[in-house]
């Protein structure tokens, strides 16, 4: 489990996907995503890009 610097715990699981263009990443996380939500798992998806700090430094990368 995930530890804040303040002592709070994140409960959790972080997957992360990588492939080239086209390879099916999106589609196998619709499938994981419906299969942890029918299993009566929360479930959070955020791309990478979709946060300004991060797509930042991927447009650097690139």
């Amino acid at each position: 489990m995930a530890t804040l610097p303040d002592g709070t715990q994140l409960p959790g699981k972080l997957f992360i996907v990588e492939g080239i263009d086209g390879s099916g990443k999106s589609t196998q996380l619709d499938l994981v995503h419906k299969w942890l939500t029918t299993a009566g798992y929360m479930v959070a998806f955020s791309e990478w890009n979709s946060s300004p700090l991060v797509a930042k430094a991927t447009k650097r990368g690139k």
